[in-house]
């Protein structure tokens, strides 16, 4: 018995030994304590790390709305006031003041129509020089007792050549055109006849009977081109074996259009004056049809207006103020050859 207590303490001791060393050698080792501190100083204290933050995202500007009217490119002293007359048009005006209908435009641009003004209206008139020719100075009646005949190609079943993408069709384009021609001609004192007013279909035959009959002076057929999608320009045809008048005619209207067309878009190419006959396609004797010289009893000639082919010169001939300003121009080419032929000169009746 005593055997038996004697080997239980000695497995107690062999048990809680180890527990015990354990235990104090635990409790014997050295940690870090926390600092002290005077009184009245505050513990340090590490900053907290900064979460970086994304810069505000700024919106883009947004561009300011356009002014609605352009700011008047020149200072009021270049320019006087008009009040619009019973017979005025923007083109007799701008005659009467040395200056363009363009240039007319641009001091007004509440003008949405420069076809239409109406009698009161006020508009600014650019001052050309020192002394311009008083405003209320009548329209000239410079192609007074002259007959002249429009002739706006194709029409009805006959669209002429066709800008499908933009949906253009040259007999439109040469009717509004010939449209705008037919009132600065009136206005300039010419009985002024046309082949066609509306979309009607039109032999050619029929427009050089028409012509004839009407005992006309002068004959203008207006065109717009066709070829490649690149080709520009604009061409002017006359007869290859019509006389020197009729050639001068032809000349005097060409140069004219082109000045006029270069003052709205200075890059129009000049594609010159070509001649019915000898000049392709029209080559080899072909000769077109509405410009005969030994069909038509007096002076004709063919004017194409660009090329409808070529999207940039469609889009700006289907603008209004860019057929005002080629109407303008051959006007302004009759006045010319006005200046040196007499109506009766170069008839074949």
């Amino acid at each position: 018995m005593k055997k038996n207590k004697v080997l239980l303490f000695g497995i107690c001791i062999l048990v809680l030994l180890p527990t015990q060393v354990l235990a104090q050698g635990w409790r014997s080792r050295t940690w870090p304590t926390t600092p002290e501190f005077p009184p009245g100083i505050d513990l340090p204290v590490d900053p907290p790390e900064e979460t970086p933050i994304d810069p505000p995202e700024i919106p883009p500007a947004i561009p300011e709305d356009p002014p609605d009217k352009p700011v008047d490119p020149d200072p009021p002293s270049s320019y006087f006031v008009y009040t619009v007359k019973k017979g005025d048009t923007l083109y007799s005006i701008a005659q009467r003041n040395k200056t363009t209908v363009a240039a007319i435009l641009v001091l007004n641009p509440d003008i949405e129509d420069p076809s239409v003004i109406r009698i009161g209206q006020q508009i600014k008139i650019p001052q050309s020089s020192s002394d311009p020719t008083p405003p209320d100075t009548p329209p000239t009646g410079t192609l007074s007792g002259w007959i002249i005949t429009i002739d706006p190609g194709h029409g009805g079943s006959d669209p002429g050549a066709v800008n499908s993408a933009l949906n253009l069709r040259e007999k439109d384009i040469n009717l509004q055109i010939g449209l705008k021609l037919r009132a600065l001609l009136k206005n300039l004192g010419a009985q002024v006849e046309m082949t066609r007013e509306t979309d009607i279909s039109m032999d050619i035959p029929d427009r050089r009977t028409f012509s004839n009959n009407k005992g006309a002076h002068r004959l203008v057929s207006l065109h717009v081109n066709a070829a490649s999608a690149t080709a520009e320009g604009i061409e002017t045809w006359v007869d290859r074996d019509s006389n020197s008048v009729w050639k001068a005619y032809a000349r005097s209207l060409h140069n004219n259009t082109i000045a006029s067309a270069k003052v709205y878009d200075p890059t129009i190419k000049d594609r010159g004056l070509k001649y019915s006959g000898s000049t392709p396609p029209w080559g080899n004797g072909r000769k077109i049809g509405v410009i005969r010289y030994d069909l038509v009893n007096h002076p004709a000639t063919l004017i194409e207006l660009n090329f409808i082919s070529n999207d940039r010169e469609a889009t700006r001939l289907a603008r209004n103020d860019y057929q005002l300003a080629l109407a303008e121009g051959i006007a302004n080419g009759f006045t010319e050859h006005a200046q040196t032929y007499r109506k009766e000169d170069g008839l074949r009746r």
